[in-house]
């Protein structure tokens, strides 16, 4: 089936809606990433300082390509301490969990109080060969 066909676009949509029904959350990483590999299941050292621990997501069906093709996770976090971040996470629970995905930043970010950061995670749904 062609990329972008009616069947094609119905699929999608029912993929991002079940990966965007379930209940995610964001954690901010101050280790170091580099240790991370594709059987990582947790994070190196995940941030628990004020403003920083496991949050809630917002967890919403976005387009990239054709309608509703992309599952979008995201979340505000309000820094109550200063740390130097390397990266971040999604998870499945608000402890423990599984590790859905992981990304190790450009370079570490030293937060100051007060700093908002917005981690925004995105799952672009594509037709197999």
């Amino acid at each position: 089936m062609a990329e972008g066909s009616s069947g094609t676009q119905k699929l999608w949509a029912k993929a991002a809606g079940l990966m965007a029904a379930q209940t995610a959350f964001i954690a901010l990483d101050k280790g170091n990433m580099d240790t991370m590999a594709a059987t990582s299941n947790s994070l190196v050292n995940e941030a628990t300082e004020a403003g920083m621990a496991r949050t809630a997501a917002t967890v919403t069906n976005v387009t990239t390509t054709v309608a509703n093709d992309t599952v979008q996770w995201q979340a505000v976090f309000t820094m109550g301490a200063i740390v130097a971040l390397s990266g971040a996470g999604v998870l499945s629970a608000s402890s423990g969990g599984d590790l859905w995905a992981w990304h190790r930043w450009a370079g570490v970010v030293t937060t100051n109080v007060g700093d908002t950061l917005t981690q925004t995670f995105k799952c672009k749904q594509t037709a197999g060969v």
